[in-house]
């Protein structure tokens, strides 16, 4: 039985419609120019339409209204993210979320055509309380999958150890900040993400099945913790060496969040979805993004 909490986020069952809108941007065809001679170079993210179809079939299982767009323009993207959010202002639904996949770095990715699109300006804030008024104390997904840095963790070899505000206002007022909202990303600050070429990346494959998994009793913070202790336990590498990547997730909720998921259904099984044995060799991965 899922815990009943006092404060919980309102979720509708799929018996009352769709509980919100989800929007897939997928950019995986991306032209840059080289500044020493001017040349196109072209670049695809092979395995991100493994992503993409994953992140669908759980965002539908969560009872999301699931749209996806792939390889857009910086205009295109801005615009994308501003009609989506008019949707959501002409809807009233109970959250929404957004995935974003491109190269990227610190606090940016790019579109098709090369250009830096700002996370928080282009769109993490076009969500704000002061922006998207309809979704003013409703919980707000964010998932970005791509590089944030240059760096690659090659990891420590350690002993084994165990670890272990509220703002006044007046009645009715609210921050126009952007707040009620999760923004997971596949890697930390300054730090490279990887995605499998041929089965996508790790990040998206984990947080889909946790979700998948426990979303029909477990909290979503508890899901996400469960999403960084699985990626600890993920190898990846190139010719120099092993390493490791963790994920970053950061709340601005103040109320527990369960999803009421569709029932299980059983699909096709899906090549990339087998699980890989302990000495089956994985597909050869690669650092996701650009040098910038």
């Amino acid at each position: 039985m899922k815990e009943q909490y006092k404060e919980q986020y309102g979720i509708r069952s799929p018996n009352s419609g769709h509980c919100g809108l989800a929007l897939i941007i997928n950019i995986f065809n991306i032209i840059t120019i080289d500044e020493t001679n001017g040349q196109e170079i072209k670049t695809e993210r092979n395995g991100s339409e493994k992503d993409v179809a994953k992140l669908k079939d759980t965002l539908e299982f969560l009872n999301f209204d699931v749209e996806v767009k792939e390889n857009l323009t910086r205009n295109e993207m801005n615009t994308t993210i501003l009609d989506f959010v008019e949707k959501l202002n002409n809807n009233t639904v109970d959250m929404c979320a957004v995935c974003v996949m491109s190269h990227g770095d610190e606090n940016m990715v790019l579109s098709s055509d090369g250009r830096k699109v700002d996370i928080k300006a282009d769109i993490l804030n076009k969500f704000s309380n002061d922006y998207c008024r309809s979704m003013i104390k409703k919980p707000k997904l964010f998932v970005l999958q791509a590089c944030r840095g240059t760096k690659k963790d090659r990891g420590i070899f350690v002993k084994s150890t165990r670890g272990s505000l509220e703002t006044d206002g007046l009645p009715e007022r609210v921050a126009s900040v952007l707040e009620d909202s999760i923004i997971a990303y596949s890697t930390i600050p300054d730090y490279v993400a990887w995605r499998n070429v041929t089965v996508g990346s790790d990040f998206i494959r984990i947080l889909c099945e946790v979700f998948k998994e426990h979303a029909s009793q477990m909290e979503i913070v508890e899901m996400f913790k469960i999403v960084t202790r699985k990626m600890r336990e993920v190898k990846v590498g190139d010719d120099q060496g092993e390493c490791r990547t963790t994920p970053e997730v950061t709340y601005r909720i103040d109320k527990d969040l369960y999803f009421q998921p569709r029932a299980q259904t059983i699909s096709k099984t899906i090549e990339d979805n087998q699980v890989l044995q302990p000495n089956e060799e994985r597909p050869k991965k690669r650092n996701c993004c650009l040098i910038l």
